[in-house]
């Protein structure tokens, strides 16, 4: 997500593909020798992948000592971005902040994005977004005049998507009588 190609991972979180049985214990290395030779990946609930695809070599072991090693690849699948319309509001009382309800781009959201059943969070800027930090309510008024950006963290099954829209302050005519 922060667009370097790289992600943290929780590798434990696989071990269910692996095997149903909990008591296995298991270690992982960045090579089968790594593993072999006892280095193994010290923080195997936050780890950072150095390249990608990633192979990941695990060992599971029974109460036995029996043991067995699979291959764990790592994956990263880039954020897709979208962008959509403008969300247009008139200024009533002519100082440039209007208060916008977001909700009401999520039906313009829903036809962009693949069918998912999505959560909708708002940022003011991309890499919140993209980390999941700093959201705002979705009853907004503006901080920048006469526009300003909003980013959507659209999460459903899988990665994220980032979506875009324009708040537009538009002034409305001063009329004296």
């Amino acid at each position: 997500e922060n667009i370097d190609g790289t992600a943290n991972f929780d590798l434990t979180s696989a071990q269910s593909q692996f095997s149903s049985d909990t008591s296995i214990t298991y270690n992982y290395a960045t090579s089968l020798s790594d593993l072999q030779n006892g280095i193994l990946i010290s923080n195997t609930t936050n780890y950072t992948n150095t390249s990608n695809p990633q192979v990941i070599f695990v060992e599971g072991s029974n109460s036995f000592g029996c043991s067995n090693i699979v291959e764990l690849t790592l994956n990263i699948q880039p954020v897709t971005r979208y962008t959509i319309s403008d969300f247009n509001k008139c200024d009533d009382n002519f100082d440039g902040f209007v208060l916008f309800d977001l909700t009401e781009k999520e039906a313009e959201m829903n036809t962009i994005l693949p069918s998912d059943t999505y959560t909708y969070t708002y940022y003011l800027s991309e890499i919140d977004a993209l980390n999941d930090t700093n959201a705002i309510s979705s009853s907004f008024t503006n901080t920048l005049v006469p526009e300003q950006t909003i980013f959507v963290r659209a999460q459903g099954i899988g990665c994220p998507h980032i979506i875009s829209f324009k708040l537009i302050v538009l002034i409305k005519p001063y009329l004296v009588m």
